[in-house]
């Protein structure tokens, strides 16, 4: 076909025709689409208007709702459903100040830091507002700090009772928030909400408030604050968590120098008050001035204070609770929290840590606040700590320490220090005397099976204010030999291929990060095993086992699993063997972390409480159990042999001049396993052990580590007779072991199978004993570490063929290592083999004739 006679204006017209077809075709289409879209656009606004309007119309009244945090009682009840506190009384700690009554300064510090436009917004801030929005919208949380003053008010104050957890509930909130400031502007006024604001911020420790935070961190009036000391309570406002003036001073020592930078930016300040803030040391004020709390009749025990603590993390967590929503719950909420304490176990420990008849020195330390006014106006504040720089640095006594053996000799001191540092015209504001008693001492009861806590104490003495020190959950101490055996000898049974058998060899070892002696006795004993290391508590032989078979990387790796915060990356070392750490530890984690070896190898996160349940009945809260394996039930058991061994005092090694370290622990008619750790450079004194039933752990010592003078295991004693009071009604079914153990006899040298006849020989300085080892683990090599050599009484030399039978004896001498030799004396090393006793037989019977 000839496709050449086809026109192209023919071809291109048809072209056109077709495309102007399809082009009415979208046309059309578009304009469809566009209709629609309108549609939706129109019905969307509508329907977002309807729902925003819905939202405002079921926003509470403003003018009905009271702005000062008012509530309900919060009950705390025992395992008994017997009640243990009633937070009626804790609006104590909320203490309201009037407009005229606070600083310049601290307005201006809190209002630079969360509201630099409160002047001039009606109580929204559009940034601010979108901030806020998209942080609450996008996180499970919701921000205390987000937002102007005015909506933080609203927030704090209409918004406590509950927490919006779905995308609805949040934007419901958010403009809510939004409508309400607005409202609350038309009928206060900026001061009135300033006012609000200032006396219900959450500003740290369970402090509500500026008044009760002044008092708390500073124990004055905030009339009475600098401007150094406003800005640390304007830091704290900006996150009372992180930057808490206490626990986070880096952190609020940060924030608070970028205040009052731009409180001098902002020509608020002069530059020479700008110096002397930054230069102030605010922080040293804190040390030990505490909220006044003699005429406070809510102070919380210890173990309330825990639940408390326990119950608002996990709001905030779990829930996604503000801080201050949490806190206003808790206290004002009317709150059933029902805990595991069991009342016996801790009345029995509250009587026998305070008993000063338990403790071999009768001492007490001074706590001491002093608050001078000088003729220029400014004020002072004094405590302890200058108390003792002025006896150490001015009076050159460098052995002074603050602790007293009676209250003369305490007032004596403070006298001396007030007569050399006050001047005449200087007004004494406020002085405060405590007596505490020392040496201190704190507690821990868990339940092994589940994690409960039965009891807690955290000091001895009477406790005159609440959120003071716990020694028990805040304290960090050096938990000396007792962190052993989690930071050593577990390691080497569980991962590193040991058996309680192996053997190190005890005598002086050197690294260069630290070295290691015996502190109990002045002779080494030679080739010892992990069995009898635990038993007898021997650093050496813990160190030894950290460098030979676990490394310090390995058991750094390891203790993260049982939960101790304080671990830093420099405690990668060898002093881990003997629990010489950067940080310390405190006793609940100590307490927990050996509940995981009575427990078969699971750790437990201690529990202070089980439910919590809201006004109406409902259960806002449950604690589950938090549990993960962190060694092998074989490990757990092998532990608890020689844990046990270490109570018992079953001593395989009588020809040992030593006596197991935990002997004074013994309960009659109850197994006890546990172990002992002595830190003498802190003055740390352990114990902590377990029953079948419980497991409970002892610190004590002085707060400022100073040493005890009159050691006698007190600390023991005071363990011994709370287990023993709290067993008395208990039946003892003994440790179950694992089923997959096994036992052998061996040579206590070597580690390996015993020879009889030799390794049990009165010449061997051996013993041959039954131990325990995971099945599959029992040496199957027989005593390398003797040798039985047949000497000539004569001569004292290897017998030879010639000798007399008569004048033979059998000897056993110990093979040691060369690497071992040193020049210290060990009790091996006085039955080492000699180095040419076998390079030569006996001289004297030299034929067949002497033999006669």
């Amino acid at each position: 076909m000839d496709f050449g006679n086809i026109s192209v204006k023919e071809r291109l017209n048809s072209s056109f025709q077709h495309s102007r077809k399809f082009r009415r075709i979208g046309f059309s289409f578009f304009k469809l689409t566009l209709f629609c879209f309108l549609i939706f656009l129109v019905v969307g606004v509508v329907s977002v208007y309807g729902m925003f309007r819905g939202i405002i119309n079921s926003a509470p009244d403003i003018s009905s709702i009271n702005m000062e945090p008012t509530g309900y009682i919060t009950k705390i009840y025992d395992a008994s459903n017997h009640v243990t506190a009633s937070l009626e009384q804790q609006e104590q700690k909320q203490k309201k100040v009037s407009f005229s009554d606070i600083p310049e300064h601290l307005i201006e510090a809190f209002i630079l830091t969360e509201d630099p436009n409160f002047f001039y917004h009606k109580g929204n801030d559009a940034r601010q507002f979108l901030y806020q929005f998209s942080y609450d919208l996008f996180n499970n949380t919701t921000s205390d700090t987000f937002g102007t003053i005015t909506q933080q008010l609203i927030r704090n104050t209409v918004f406590n009772g509950g927490v919006q957890k779905s995308f609805g509930e949040k934007l419901e909130q958010i403009i809510q928030e939004g409508y309400l400031s607005l409202q609350l502007e038309k009928q206060m006024d900026k001061t009135e909400i300033l006012e609000l604001y200032l006396n219900s911020i959450n500003l740290g420790s369970n402090t509500l408030g500026i008044q009760s935070a002044a008092m708390h961190y500073f124990n004055k009036n905030v009339s009475e604050l600098t401007l150094s000391e406003c800005s640390v309570l304007a830091a704290t406002a900006y996150n009372p968590s992180r930057c808490n003036p206490f626990r986070q001073q880096q952190n609020n020592a940060e924030q608070r120098l970028r205040i009052l930078n731009q409180m001098l930016t902002a020509q608020l300040i002069s530059n020479e008050e700008y110096q002397e803030a930054v230069f102030d040391n605010v922080y040293a004020r804190l040390q030990t001035s505490s909220y006044n709390t003699e005429n406070d009749t809510s102070i919380l025990s210890y173990y309330n204070e825990e639940v408390i603590n326990s119950v608002l993390a996990d709001l905030q967590n779990e829930l996604g609770y503000s801080e201050t929503q949490a806190y206003n719950l808790v206290y004002y909420g009317g709150l059933s929290i029902y805990t595991p304490m069991n009342a016996e176990v801790q009345a029995t420990v509250d009587k026998e840590l305070n008993s000063s008849d338990n403790y071999p020195e009768e001492d007490f330390s001074l706590s001491y606040t002093l608050v001078v006014s000088h003729p220029d106006g400014t004020t002072e504040t004094y405590t302890e700590s200058n108390i003792k720089d002025y006896y150490q640095t001015t009076l050159n006594k460098s052995d002074f320490q603050n602790i007293f053996s009676n209250e003369t000799e305490m007032n004596q001191v403070i006298d001396s220090f007030k007569h050399s540092t006050l001047h005449k015209q200087d007004t004494i504001l406020d002085e405060t005397i405590k007596m505490i008693p020392q040496p201190q001492a704190s507690m821990v009861v868990l339940d092994q099976r589940n994690g409960y806590v039965l009891a807690l104490s955290g000091g001895r003495g009477e406790r005159s204010n609440n959120l003071g020190l716990n020694r028990a959950s805040d304290s960090l101490r050096q938990p000396g030999a007792a962190f052993s055996v989690l930071s050593t000898f577990a390691p080497a049974l569980d991962i590193c291929g040991s058996t309680l058998a192996s053997t190190y060899y005890d005598s002086p070892f050197h690294t260069s990060e630290q070295s290691f002696t015996n502190s109990w006795n002045d002779n080494y004993m030679g080739y010892t095993n992990i069995h009898q290391a635990i038993e007898f508590s021997m650093n050496v032989v813990a160190a030894r086992c950290l460098s030979e078979s676990v490394t310090p990387s390995t058991s750094y790796d390891y203790l993260s699993q049982f939960s101790f915060s304080s671990l830093s990356p420099e405690d990668k070392s060898i002093t881990l063997a003997t629990g010489n750490l950067t940080n310390g530890v405190t006793n609940l984690e100590m307490t927990a972390a050996y509940a995981a070896i009575a427990n078969d190898g699971v750790y437990t996160e201690p529990i202070f409480y089980t439910t919590v349940v809201d006004r109406n009945g409902k259960t806002i809260l449950e604690k589950e159990h938090s549990t993960s394996i962190v060694m092998k039930d074989t490990t757990a058991s092998l532990l608890t042999h020689a844990l046990e061994d270490s109570v018992s005092g079953e001593n395989y090694w009588e020809n040992y001049d030593m006596e197991p370290t935990g002997t004074q622990c013994q309960v009659e008619g109850m197994s006890i396993a546990g172990k002992s750790g002595v830190s003498l450079a802190t003055g740390d004194y352990w114990f902590v052990g377990y029953s079948p039933y419980m497991t409970c752990g002892i610190w004590s010592g002085y707060d400022d580590s100073s040493p005890i003078t009159t050691y006698n295991g007190y600390y023991k004693q005071i363990w011994q007779k709370i287990m023993e009071q709290t067993h008395k009604d208990f039946s003892d079914p003994g440790f179950l072991y694992s089923e997959n153990l096994e036992s052998a006899q061996i040579c206590s040298k070597s580690g390996l199978l015993a020879i009889e006849g030799t390794c049990n020989h009165e010449t061997s300085n051996s013993v041959v004993y039954t131990e325990w080892f995971e099945k599959g683990t029992v040496p199957t090599q027989y005593c390398n570490r003797h040798t039985k050599v047949n000497i000539c009484t004569q001569s004292n030399m290897q017998a030879g063929k010639n000798c007399p039978a008569d004048k033979i004896k059998e000897n056993v001498y110990l093979i040691i290592d060369t690497k071992d030799l040193n020049e210290t004396e060990t009790e091996d090393s006085k039955h080492a083999l000699p180095e040419d006793l076998l390079k030569s037989t006996c001289t004297v019977h030299n034929s067949a004739e002497d033999s006669s």
